[in-house]
């Protein structure tokens, strides 16, 4: 069995830093061996998440973003993003995207968090005080 890997970095909750986040998060992804296009959906996830905390949870007070990953090669990758600002469970939400309507006439917001729960494998949230506690999880499809 494979010996399980972490790392762990904490950023500024600006707009800013979100170039530099989802590198890391690009970073982390290659390294447990993930293709391209699964890559590509973790950076997506991930930077839907990072900008509504940084837009909504941290819009009035300055804050930090706590990413960790851990990770087994060609198994699984799991993010870990921890917050202080308000409460809210993006687990519970449940827009749906309707394809026959189009695109101009839906409803705004919701449909990032319904991409993430697509392109991600699991999703759980907590909340844990005055932190905010996401985790995402991702397997290999390779293996």
């Amino acid at each position: 069995m494979d010996i399980p890997k972490s790392d762990n970095v904490v950023f500024v909750a600006e707009l800013s830093e979100l170039p530099d986040m989802l590198s890391w998060v690009r970073a982390k992804a290659s390294l447990a061996g993930f293709s391209h296009s699964a890559r590509h959906k973790i950076e997506v996830s991930l930077e839907e998440i990072l900008v509504n905390i940084i837009s909504y949870a941290h819009a009035d007070v300055p804050g930090t973003v706590d990413l960790t990953a851990h990770w087994i090669v060609d198994d699984y990758i799991e993010y870990t993003i921890k917050d202080r600002g308000q409460a809210f469970n993006p687990a519970k939400h449940n827009a749906s995207i309707d394809p026959a309507v189009p695109v101009e006439e839906r409803a705004v917001g919701g449909v990032g968090i319904t991409l993430v729960k697509a392109f991600m494998d699991e999703m759980q949230y907590k909340r844990e005080g005055v932190y905010n506690i996401l985790t995402l999880r991702k397997y290999c499809k390779t293996k």
